[in-house]
């Protein structure tokens, strides 16, 4: 150990301090590999996490009918063809055919034609017979909303009953699905609505309207 004192005994005089040889940009980097070793120890712990309890699942939408039929319901009680207002009736029933599709199929439906609407459903692995169905019922509601003409009130009506008709063959019931309560007394009402207005119908054959699938 080096003495701190001089010959006779007398402390020594405290010499100036010196650098400890510290680089500013070391301590930086080390700092940073140090943030960096901790941030990859949370990555990796949650890694572990996702291993042993799986992705968090998305919740699952409600039924798409719920909707639809609410929707249908509502244009059906506004009588817009016995207005004279034909048109704007089969535009908002193709509206709501292809949100129907968007959120029964998953199809982007909104921009497709009809065409692409059946090409699609058949790609996803659905009969053909569907998309043969909605494209048709589509292609109808559009060729009267551009012809020069007013659109007759009995026209508006087949094509009407023949929504419905396509809804409740392939609609899909909520079963495990959890649905929000005010939605699922709208929806399913509107529905039942929709239903014993075309049983009502008098001479018509109620080929497709059932019970439904069940998720």
């Amino acid at each position: 150990m080096i003495s701190r004192l001089d010959a006779v005994g007398n402390p020594l005089g405290v010499r100036s301090p010196r650098s400890l040889g510290w680089n500013q940009l070391l301590l930086a980097c080390g700092v940073g590999l140090l943030g960096m070793l901790v941030w990859l120890l949370w990555k990796f712990r949650q890694r572990r996490r996702h291993l042993v309890t799986g992705p968090v699942p998305r919740p699952v939408p409600p039924p798409a009918y719920l909707d639809t039929a609410k929707a249908l319901w509502q244009l059906h009680m506004e009588e817009l063809p016995a207005k004279g207002e034909g048109r704007a009736f089969l535009d908002r029933l193709a509206t709501q055919l292809r949100h129907y599709l968007v959120g029964r199929f998953g199809i982007g439906a909104a921009e497709m034609t009809p065409q692409e609407i059946n090409t699609a459903l058949v790609a996803r692995g659905y009969s053909p017979r569907i998309g043969r169905a909605f494209g048709g019922l589509l292609a109808a509601c559009d060729r009267p909303r551009y012809a020069p003409q007013q659109v007759a009130p009995a026209l508006c009506h087949d094509l009407f009953v023949q929504a419905i008709e396509l809804v409740g063959q392939v609609r899909v019931e909520a079963r495990f699905t959890p649905v929000p309560a005010k939605l699922a007394l709208v929806g399913q009402k509107s529905w039942s609505h929709l239903v014993r207005w075309l049983r009502a119908l008098p001479s018509r054959t109620k080929r497709i309207v059932g019970e439904g699938a069940r998720d």
